[in-house]
């Protein structure tokens, strides 16, 4: 039982030294490329891909359409702001957005011909 539990230990440790390791590897990777001319158009570059795939990805421009209002709640203040027609800006996991239709919604039931009939309401 006693070796196990120090193999599992050992193992834990050299995972850790690994993960370390890495860690540091990355470090001393971007300190290089800040160096040099070439690896600092590479890091911009690379900043410039990874927030334009966050922005692809988080969708905080949403827009509103003509003949709709969109509710906009904060979901860390509780505000609420009601939105016309047009773009509006939503921060990922704080802010919760709902479109709604502002046409006439009428409805046309298929069986009542007459009130006395069964599908009557």
């Amino acid at each position: 039982m006693r070796t196990a539990l120090s193999k599992i230990k050992n193992g834990l440790q050299r995972a850790g030294y690994l993960v370390k390791a890495t860690a540091l590897a990355c470090v001393l990777g971007v300190i290089e490329m800040v160096q040099t001319q070439r690896g600092r158009r590479l890091l911009g570059a690379l900043t410039l891909v990874a927030l334009v795939g966050g922005l692809v990805i988080a969708r905080p421009v949403r827009s509103v359409a003509p003949g709709e209002a969109a509710v906009r709640v904060n979901r860390l203040t509780g505000g609420v702001a009601i939105l016309d027609e047009g773009w509006a800006f939503v921060l990922p996991a704080i802010h919760e957005f709902r479109r709604y239709p502002l046409h006439d919604q009428v409805y046309w039931p298929e069986h009542v011909v007459r009130a006395n009939e069964t599908g009557a309401f």
